[in-house]
C-alpha cells in the first residue's frame, strides 16, 4: 500500500489494522519501505495500543534536542492518512528512545499505566529526572545504558510490574540513585547495583515487598541517610550481598548498620 506524505519524518504507521508498507515524500522520493530509517535519526518512537505506530517528535538532526520532556509527550500524535491522530497517555504501550537523547525530564512518562516495554532507553542518557516513569504500573523490564549517571527521586516509584532492572556491568557510570527511586516496585526480586554507585537516597527500595536479594558490588558503601528506611517493608528473607573485604565497612557505615543482620558476603 503506497501512500504520499508531505513530510519526510514519518517512519511507519499502522492505522485501523492497515499497514502502510511504503511512504513517499511529495517529490516522489521513497521514504520508507519495509524497514525504518536509521534509528539514530530519531528521538522517540511509540507504539500505541498496537493500532497506531508512528514516529513522534521525529527529526533528521536529533542533536537539536537532547531531552524528552513531559510537555512534549503530552502533545504526541501519530501522523496517518486520516491526519494527525492524538496519542494519549493511556494509549502508549511501547517506547523506543534514541541515542541522541541525553536526558529524560521530570514527569516525562509519569502515569503511563499501559506502558509495558521500553525497547531502548538511549545509550547516551545520563539523567533520568525525578518521577520520570513514576506509576508506570505495567512496565516490566528496564535496561540502563552505560552512560547513565543519575536516577532521580521517585523515577520508577510505583512501577508495580517491574520485575527486572539491569545495569551496564562492569562499565557503568551510574553514581546516584535518588530517594524512593524504586519505591513500591513490588515485582522486583533481585537487584545488582554497579560498583560506581556512591549515593543512595532514603526509601530507595522501600515497599519492594518481594525483593529478596540486593547485590552491592561497590567496595566502599554508598552514602545512605541514617534511618533511611531504604530497605524496609521488603521480603522477610531479604539479604544484602557485599564484597568480602567490605563486610565490616558496610555493617558499620551510616545507614547500612541498621540492616547489619541482613548483610552477608
Amino acid at each position: 500500500m503506497g501512500v504520499v506524505f508531505c513530510n519526510n519524518q514519518i517512519e511507519k504507521v499502522i492505522y485501523s489494522g492497515y499497514v502502510i508498507e511504503k511512504i513517499y515524500a511529495c517529490d516522489g522520493e521513497l521514504v520508507y519501505e519495509e524497514s525504518p530509517q536509521p534509528q539514530s535519526d530519531y528521538k522517540v518512537k511509540v507504539v500505541a495500543n498496537d493500532d497506531v505506530w508512528g514516529v513522534v517528535t521525529a527529526q533528521k538532526d536529533c542533536n537539536s534536542s537532547s531531552a524528552v520532556t513531559s510537555s512534549e509527550t503530552s502533545s504526541w500524535v501519530a501522523r496517518t492518512e486520516q491526519g494527525n491522530i492524538p496519542i494519549g497517555i493511556l494509549d502508549v504501550t511501547s517506547l523506543w528512545i534514541g541515542d541522541c537523547v541525553t536526558e529524560i525530564s521530570t514527569n516525562a512518562f509519569s502515569g503511563y499505566t499501559n506502558l509495558t516495554t521500553i525497547s531502548a532507553l538511549g545509550n547516551n542518557v545520563t539523567l533520568i529526572n525525578n518521577n520520570a516513569f513514576r506509576g508506570c504500573s505495567a512496565l516490566t523490564n528496564v535496561y540502563f545504558g552505560c552512560n547513565l549517571q543519575t536516577i532521580g527521586i521517585g523515577a520508577f516509584s510505583g512501577c508495580t510490574s517491574l520485575s527486572n532492572i539491569s545495569f551496564c556491568l562492569p562499565i557503568s557510570n551510574l553514581t546516584t540513585i535518588g530517594t524512593s527511586a524504586f519505591r513500591n516496585c513490588t515485582s522486583l526480586t533481585s537487584v545488582t547495583l554497579p560498583n560506581t554507585v556512591t549515593t543512595m537516597g532514603a526509601t530507595v527500595f522501600y515497599g519492594c515487598t518481594n525483593l529478596r536479594r540486593l547485590v552491592m558490588t561497590a567496595t566502599t558503601p554508598p552514602t545512605l541517610p541514617n534511618n533511611s528506611m531504604a530497605f524496609d517493608n521488603v521480603a522477610s528473607d531479604f539479604e544484602i550481598i557485599v564484597p568480602r573485604d567490605s563486610y565490616n565497612a558496610y555493617r558499620t557505615a551510616v545507614g547500612w548498620g541498621t540492616y547489619g543482620d541482613k548483610i552477608h558476603t
